[in-house]
Protein backbone atom coordinates (compact mmCIF):
# COMPACT_ATOMS: atom_id res chain seq x y z
CA UNK A 1 0.00 0.00 0.00
CA UNK A 2 1.51 3.31 -1.15
CA UNK A 3 0.40 6.54 0.59
CA UNK A 4 1.42 10.08 -0.28
CA UNK A 5 0.19 13.66 0.14
CA UNK A 6 -0.07 15.89 -2.94
CA UNK A 7 -1.30 19.38 -3.82
CA UNK A 8 -3.71 19.46 -6.74
CA UNK A 9 -5.60 22.56 -7.97
CA UNK A 10 -5.70 24.04 -4.48
CA UNK A 11 -6.67 20.77 -2.75
CA UNK A 12 -4.53 18.84 -0.28
CA UNK A 13 -4.80 15.33 -1.60
CA UNK A 14 -4.02 12.23 0.45
CA UNK A 15 -3.55 9.48 -2.13
CA UNK A 16 -3.50 5.84 -1.03
CA UNK A 17 -2.80 3.14 -3.61
CA UNK A 18 -4.65 -0.10 -2.79
CA UNK A 19 -4.10 -2.64 -5.58
CA UNK A 20 -6.63 -5.14 -4.19
CA UNK A 21 -9.42 -2.58 -3.99
CA UNK A 22 -11.95 -2.70 -6.86
CA UNK A 23 -13.10 0.92 -6.92
CA UNK A 24 -11.85 4.44 -6.26
CA UNK A 25 -13.25 6.15 -3.16
CA UNK A 26 -13.01 9.89 -2.55
CA UNK A 27 -13.89 11.44 0.82
CA UNK A 28 -13.32 14.73 2.63
CA UNK A 29 -11.71 14.57 6.07
CA UNK A 30 -12.65 16.89 8.95
CA UNK A 31 -9.46 18.93 8.38
CA UNK A 32 -10.35 19.54 4.72
CA UNK A 33 -7.94 16.97 3.26
CA UNK A 34 -9.27 15.14 0.18
CA UNK A 35 -8.68 11.43 0.81
CA UNK A 36 -8.45 9.13 -2.22
CA UNK A 37 -8.22 5.34 -1.90
CA UNK A 38 -7.81 3.66 -5.28
CA UNK A 39 -6.42 0.66 -7.16
CA UNK A 40 -5.28 3.05 -9.93
CA UNK A 41 -1.52 3.46 -10.16
CA UNK A 42 -1.50 5.96 -13.03
CA UNK A 43 -1.53 9.56 -11.81
CA UNK A 44 -2.85 11.01 -15.09
CA UNK A 45 -5.86 8.69 -14.90
CA UNK A 46 -6.36 9.52 -11.23
CA UNK A 47 -6.24 13.28 -11.91
CA UNK A 48 -8.90 12.89 -14.60
CA UNK A 49 -11.18 11.15 -12.08
CA UNK A 50 -10.59 13.88 -9.50
CA UNK A 51 -11.21 16.59 -12.11
CA UNK A 52 -14.64 15.10 -12.85
CA UNK A 53 -15.41 15.26 -9.10
CA UNK A 54 -13.96 18.75 -8.64
CA UNK A 55 -17.31 20.53 -8.23
CA UNK A 56 -18.47 17.96 -5.64
CA UNK A 57 -15.15 18.28 -3.78
CA UNK A 58 -15.40 22.09 -3.71
CA UNK A 59 -18.96 22.00 -2.39
CA UNK A 60 -18.06 19.57 0.41
CA UNK A 61 -14.96 21.57 1.36
CA UNK A 62 -16.99 24.77 1.54
CA UNK A 63 -19.55 23.06 3.77
CA UNK A 64 -17.01 21.55 6.15
CA UNK A 65 -14.61 24.48 6.39
CA UNK A 66 -17.29 27.20 6.62
CA UNK A 67 -19.11 25.21 9.27
CA UNK A 68 -16.02 25.39 11.47
CA UNK A 69 -15.39 29.12 10.99
CA UNK A 70 -18.38 30.59 12.86
CA UNK A 71 -17.32 33.50 15.08
CA UNK A 72 -19.72 33.72 18.01
CA UNK A 73 -21.56 37.02 17.90
CA UNK A 74 -20.14 37.98 14.50
CA UNK A 75 -21.32 35.34 12.04
CA UNK A 76 -24.31 33.04 11.64
CA UNK A 77 -24.44 29.69 9.87
CA UNK A 78 -28.01 29.25 8.58
CA UNK A 79 -29.38 26.78 6.01
CA UNK A 80 -25.89 25.85 4.87
CA UNK A 81 -24.69 29.43 4.32
CA UNK A 82 -22.38 31.56 6.43
CA UNK A 83 -23.78 35.07 7.05
CA UNK A 84 -22.26 38.19 8.59
CA UNK A 85 -24.26 39.55 11.50
CA UNK A 86 -25.19 42.63 9.42
CA UNK A 87 -27.06 40.48 6.91
CA UNK A 88 -30.86 40.74 7.03
CA UNK A 89 -31.27 37.05 7.86
CA UNK A 90 -29.26 37.54 11.05
CA UNK A 91 -31.07 40.66 12.30
CA UNK A 92 -33.28 38.89 14.88
CA UNK A 93 -30.18 37.25 16.36
CA UNK A 94 -28.20 40.51 16.28
CA UNK A 95 -31.01 42.30 18.12
CA UNK A 96 -31.22 39.57 20.76
CA UNK A 97 -27.49 39.80 21.40
CA UNK A 98 -27.65 43.61 21.58
CA UNK A 99 -30.21 43.35 24.41
CA UNK A 100 -27.82 41.36 26.61
CA UNK A 101 -26.60 43.34 29.61
CA UNK A 102 -23.41 41.27 29.68
CA UNK A 103 -22.43 39.79 26.31
CA UNK A 104 -20.54 36.77 27.60
CA UNK A 105 -20.11 33.70 25.34
CA UNK A 106 -22.54 31.52 27.30
CA UNK A 107 -25.34 34.08 26.94
CA UNK A 108 -24.55 34.77 23.30
CA UNK A 109 -24.71 31.03 22.60
CA UNK A 110 -28.13 30.96 24.26
CA UNK A 111 -29.27 33.64 21.78
CA UNK A 112 -28.12 31.42 18.93
CA UNK A 113 -30.01 28.47 20.44
CA UNK A 114 -33.23 30.49 20.68
CA UNK A 115 -32.77 31.74 17.11
CA UNK A 116 -32.36 28.20 15.74
CA UNK A 117 -35.29 26.81 17.74
CA UNK A 118 -37.60 29.53 16.43
CA UNK A 119 -36.28 28.93 12.89
CA UNK A 120 -37.15 25.23 13.29
CA UNK A 121 -40.78 26.04 14.07
CA UNK A 122 -40.98 28.18 10.93
CA UNK A 123 -39.11 25.95 8.49
CA UNK A 124 -39.44 22.29 9.48
CA UNK A 125 -43.24 21.75 9.73
CA UNK A 126 -43.80 22.25 6.00
CA UNK A 127 -40.92 19.92 5.11
CA UNK A 128 -42.13 17.28 7.58
CA UNK A 129 -45.65 17.53 6.14
CA UNK A 130 -44.28 17.23 2.60
CA UNK A 131 -42.32 14.04 3.28
CA UNK A 132 -45.01 12.55 5.56
CA UNK A 133 -47.46 12.80 2.68
CA UNK A 134 -44.90 11.43 0.22
CA UNK A 135 -43.94 8.49 2.44
CA UNK A 136 -47.34 7.84 3.98
CA UNK A 137 -45.76 8.01 7.44
CA UNK A 138 -47.07 10.40 10.07
CA UNK A 139 -45.46 11.15 13.45
CA UNK A 140 -47.58 11.20 16.61
CA UNK A 141 -45.90 14.46 17.55
CA UNK A 142 -42.94 16.69 16.70
CA UNK A 143 -40.69 18.70 19.02
CA UNK A 144 -37.52 20.74 18.69
CA UNK A 145 -34.73 21.12 21.22
CA UNK A 146 -30.97 21.42 21.45
CA UNK A 147 -29.29 18.01 21.43
CA UNK A 148 -25.61 17.30 22.01
CA UNK A 149 -25.01 14.20 19.91
CA UNK A 150 -27.94 13.56 17.56
CA UNK A 151 -29.62 15.42 14.73
CA UNK A 152 -32.95 13.79 15.45
CA UNK A 153 -34.76 10.87 17.07
CA UNK A 154 -37.93 8.79 16.83
CA UNK A 155 -39.28 7.16 20.00
CA UNK A 156 -41.46 4.09 20.50
CA UNK A 157 -44.63 6.22 20.32
CA UNK A 158 -43.57 7.46 16.85
CA UNK A 159 -42.94 10.97 18.15
CA UNK A 160 -40.08 12.81 16.44
CA UNK A 161 -37.58 15.17 18.04
CA UNK A 162 -35.29 17.34 15.96
CA UNK A 163 -32.11 19.01 17.12
CA UNK A 164 -32.67 22.76 16.70
CA UNK A 165 -29.10 22.97 15.36
CA UNK A 166 -30.30 21.35 12.10
CA UNK A 167 -31.00 24.91 10.94
CA UNK A 168 -27.25 25.35 10.45
CA UNK A 169 -27.32 22.62 7.80
CA UNK A 170 -28.15 22.84 4.11
CA UNK A 171 -31.80 22.31 3.02
CA UNK A 172 -30.89 18.95 1.48
CA UNK A 173 -29.19 17.77 4.67
CA UNK A 174 -32.26 18.84 6.67
CA UNK A 175 -34.49 16.91 4.27
CA UNK A 176 -32.33 13.83 4.85
CA UNK A 177 -32.74 14.09 8.62
CA UNK A 178 -36.51 14.44 8.25
CA UNK A 179 -36.78 11.45 5.90
CA UNK A 180 -34.44 9.45 8.16
CA UNK A 181 -36.59 10.00 11.24
CA UNK A 182 -39.87 9.43 9.39
CA UNK A 183 -38.47 6.14 8.09
CA UNK A 184 -37.98 5.04 11.70
CA UNK A 185 -41.75 5.12 12.13
CA UNK A 186 -41.80 2.05 9.87
CA UNK A 187 -38.38 0.59 10.68
CA UNK A 188 -37.05 1.16 14.22
CA UNK A 189 -33.56 0.11 13.13
CA UNK A 190 -30.95 0.79 10.46
CA UNK A 191 -31.58 -2.35 8.45
CA UNK A 192 -31.20 -2.61 4.66
CA UNK A 193 -34.98 -2.11 4.38
CA UNK A 194 -34.66 1.11 6.35
CA UNK A 195 -31.91 2.47 4.08
CA UNK A 196 -33.84 1.44 0.95
CA UNK A 197 -36.88 3.36 2.20
CA UNK A 198 -34.80 6.47 2.86
CA UNK A 199 -33.09 6.24 -0.54
CA UNK A 200 -36.45 5.79 -2.28
CA UNK A 201 -37.59 9.17 -1.01
CA UNK A 202 -34.26 10.99 -1.06
CA UNK A 203 -31.80 10.02 -3.78
CA UNK A 204 -28.15 10.15 -2.73
CA UNK A 205 -29.07 9.63 0.93
CA UNK A 206 -25.96 7.63 1.82
CA UNK A 207 -23.71 10.45 0.60
CA UNK A 208 -25.60 12.94 2.76
CA UNK A 209 -25.38 10.55 5.70
CA UNK A 210 -21.57 10.54 5.36
CA UNK A 211 -21.54 14.35 5.28
CA UNK A 212 -23.51 14.53 8.53
CA UNK A 213 -21.11 12.20 10.29
CA UNK A 214 -18.44 14.87 9.82
CA UNK A 215 -20.66 17.70 11.05
CA UNK A 216 -21.14 17.45 14.79
CA UNK A 217 -24.34 18.94 16.29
Amino acid sequence: MNKQTLNYRGFTLCYTHKPRQKHTYISIEDNGVVSVRTPIDNMDTLYRIIQKKEQWISQRLNTILSYETIVLGETLYYLGTLYAMDDNIAQPLKQAISRLRIAEPRKIQRCYDHFYKHACTCYLPQRIAHFSEQMGLYPSGVSYRKMKRRWGSCDATKALTFNSAVMRLSPRQIDYIIVHELAHIQHMNHSPDFHRLVETHLEGSRSIERELRRLRP
